[in-house]
């Protein structure tokens, strides 16, 4: 997928294609309940606070969205967790299927969350953001330094203007 993005001997590369060749396994075991909402949770995450049940109610109005973590998007989408609708889930979930179509259109390295970010835009997601922490925890059970400010990690003007749309989608979608 074009290189070594992390400049790590290959070694995030490799953790990356196993982190989504998992989702895609676990997503194709579930597609024949056809969930309402399907969450998805990175194994090394320690929440701090709860997922917000409100996101749960009205699933026919909510299909389409897909909910994620409000900071740390790294120019693209935070891969951390997400609740994602029925008309969403195949796609976050699948993404290893876009990898050569997200490296082809943006003729860019492979990026977690600018993958995640190209697969849900084209399935046309909406995207709304999440108030939850968790942090990553280590091997050695350490806790790794996090910054849970929307700012951080943000990048170029579309991502803060993309955000900002994500939030106003948020704040209505709160409102049903």
């Amino acid at each position: 997928a074009q290189g070594d993005t992390w400049a790590d001997d290959y070694a995030s590369l490799r953790n990356l294609i196993y982190q989504l060749n998992s989702l895609h396994t676990v997503t194709t075991m579930i597609e024949s309940f056809n969930p309402d909402f399907v969450v998805f949770v990175r194994p090394d995450n320690f929440f701090h606070n709860a997922l917000l049940r409100y996101v749960f109610a009205h699933p026919e109005v909510r299909k389409n969205n897909a909910y994620i973590p409000d900071w740390q998007w790294w120019g693209g989408l935070n891969d951390r967790f997400a609740i994602c609708g029925r008309d969403t889930y195949v796609a976050y979930g699948k993404r290893i299927e876009r990898i050569f179509d997200f490296c082809k259109a943006t003729g860019r390295k492979l990026h977690s969350e600018r993958l995640l970010k190209y697969a849900l835009q084209q399935v046309d997601a909406k995207i709304c953001t999440l108030p939850t922490q968790a942090s990553r925890v280590r091997i050695t059970g350490a806790f790794a330094e996090e910054s849970f400010s929307p700012k951080r990690g943000m990048g170029k003007r579309e991502n803060r203007y993309f955000h900002f749309f994500a939030g106003l989608r948020t704040w209505w979608d709160r409102r049903r």
